[in-house]
């Protein structure tokens, strides 16, 4: 019978190994800074972009405070 490749079994232990937490993290950091950045704005309700002032609307992101005293 013919001796298998002295790589073989390292070859089959890394095929089967689970990712590390370095590899997921990175993963998962890759996947958040492709998705758009995106804001509920609180006058007309839709989902837009994130921004100072609604595009749809106008509106400000944060509702006015009242600070009169």
């Amino acid at each position: 019978m013919a001796k298998p490749p002295k790589n073989l079994w390292k070859r089959i232990v890394h095929h089967f190994r689970a990712p590390t937490f370095e590899e997921l993290l990175e993963e998962s950091s890759e996947s958040l800074d492709s998705q758009p950045v995106q804001m509920n704005c609180p006058r007309c309700g839709e989902t837009v972009p994130f921004a100072d002032n609604c595009p749809n609307c106008g509106s400000p992101r944060h509702p006015t405070i009242d600070q009169r005293v």
